[in-house]
C-alpha cells in the first residue's frame, strides 16, 4: 500500500514536470532561434479593389519589397508562401477612412491645378481686356478732341454765312472721317463689352471651382484631421500580420510594403528621413539608406 502510493506520487509528479517543459519549450525554442534564419513566408489576406491596384500589381509589389531586404541580407528573408506553408503571415489592403482622405487629397490637388489653369486664364483676359479698353480710351479722347475740332470750325464758318468751297471741302472730309472713327470706336467698344463678358463668366467659374474646392478641404481636414499611418506590422496572440491603409499609387504600396517587412524581420525605426524604416514615409524609391543597412545586419546577425 504503502509503495504503491509512493509510485503514484512519482508518476503524478513526474507528469506534471512533463506538462512544465512542454509550455516551456515552444517560446524558449522560438527565442534561441536566430532572426532571418527562417524566412518569413506570406500570403495575400484581404484584398480590397477600391485601392484601384490590381490583385497582379499588388503580388508584384509584395515580391520587390520582400526582394529589397532578401538582397541586402545575401539570402531569402522573405518570401511568398507555398501551398505547405502553415500559418503565413497574411499582408491586407484595408480600405478606410485613410484611404479615403487620401484620394480626397489627389481630387483636390486634381482642382488646384484647374482652378490655378482658370485663374491664370482671367489674368490672361483681364490683361487682354486692360490693353483694349486702354487704346479705345485714347481712341475715344482722340476722337472727342476732333470732333470739338470740327464743330469748332462748323461754328466759325456758319457765323460768317457759309464756307467757301474748298473750306467746304475740308469740312466735308473731317466729317467723312470722324464718322469712319465714330464707327471704329462702336466695334472697339464692342469688343471691350465681349472682353469684359469674358472676364465675368471666367471669374465666376473660377469661383465656381473655389466653392468646389473649399466644400472638400472642410471634409479632407475633417478626415485627416489625425496623423495616420500607412500601414501596420502586427504580431500578438492571434499570430503575425501586415494592413496596409493607405497608398497614393503603386510605387508608395512597394515602399510601405518594404517599410512593414522590415518590422516583420525584427527591424526598428532609424534616423534618416531617407530611409526605409524612417517613422515617417517621406522618401522616395526602394534603395536603402547605410542605417537600414546597419539596421538589417544588427537585427539578422549578417557578416560584415
Amino acid at each position: 500500500m504503502k509503495t504503491a502510493f509512493t509510485a503514484l506520487k512519482f508518476l503524478l509528479l513526474f507528469a506534471a514536470l512533463s506538462a512544465s517543459a512542454y509550455v516551456l519549450y515552444e517560446p524558449v525554442t522560438d527565442y534561441l532561434t536566430p532572426p532571418c534564419t527562417k524566412p518569413i513566408e506570406y500570403s495575400i489576406g484581404a484584398y480590397d479593389k477600391r485601392f484601384g491596384v490590381s490583385e497582379s500589381q499588388f503580388k508584384l509589389a509584395l515580391i520587390h519589397a520582400a526582394s529589397v531586404w532578401n538582397t541586402e541580407a545575401g539570402k531569402t528573408v522573405i518570401t511568398p508562401a507555398s501551398s505547405e506553408t502553415k500559418n503565413p503571415m497574411p499582408v491586407s489592403l484595408v480600405y478606410s477612412e485613410v484611404q479615403k482622405a487620401t484620394e480626397l487629397g489627389k481630387n483636390i490637388s486634381a482642382e488646384q491645378a484647374e482652378y490655378d489653369a482658370k485663374k491664370a486664364e482671367v489674368n490672361r483676359i483681364r490683361d487682354s481686356f486692360s490693353a483694349t479698353k486702354e487704346a479705345y480710351e485714347r481712341k475715344t479722347t482722340a476722337y472727342e478732341r476732333a470732333v470739338k475740332s470740327y464743330e469748332k470750325d462748323v461754328a466759325y464758318w456758319n457765323e460768317r454765312g457759309g464756307a467757301p468751297p474748298d473750306e467746304y471741302a475740308k469740312l466735308k472730309a473731317k466729317a467723312d472721317a470722324l464718322e469712319r472713327d465714330r464707327r471704329a470706336l462702336n466695334a472697339e467698344a464692342d469688343e471691350v463689352n465681349a472682353f469684359a463678358g469674358k472676364i465675368n463668366t471666367a471669374v465666376a467659374e473660377l469661383n465656381g471651382i473655389a466653392k468646389k474646392i473649399n466644400a472638400k478641404v472642410g471634409t479632407y481636414n475633417k478626415q485627416a484631421g489625425e496623423d495616420f499611418e500607412q500601414g501596420h506590422y502586427v504580431s500578438d496572440a492571434d499570430g503575425e500580420r501586415i494592413e496596409i491603409y493607405e497608398m497614393k499609387n503603386v510605387a508608395d504600396l512597394e515602399r510601405v510594403l518594404t517599410h512593414e517587412f522590415g518590422h516583420a524581420l525584427g527591424l526598428g525605426h532609424v534616423e534618416n528621413p531617407d530611409s526605409i524604416m524612417y517613422s515617417f514615409n517621406i522618401g522616395e524609391g526602394l534603395e536603402l539608406s547605410e542605417e537600414d543597412k546597419a539596421e538589417l545586419q544588427v537585427v539578422c546577425k549578417l557578416e560584415k
